[in-house]
């Protein structure tokens, strides 16, 4: 799977799959910054389609 993702405090590029379960065990946060190369800029995970994967304590938060 192709590594797309970058996150503003891992230095390591992520595939989708990699990023989702980074986002469920809690280790990327709501408002941590991501972006692809397809973005001209960042955006925080509570404000992308992944915020679907946080919990509602992290959303609330």
């Amino acid at each position: 799977m192709a590594k797309i993702w970058k996150v503003s405090n891992i230095s390591e590029v992520l595939s989708d799959d990699e990023l989702i379960i980074k986002i469920r065990k809690g280790e990327i946060k709501a408002d941590d910054f991501i972006t692809c190369r397809d973005m001209e800029g960042w955006i925080t995970v509570k404000d992308s389609i992944y915020q679907f994967y946080l919990s509602n304590d992290a959303l609330d938060a």
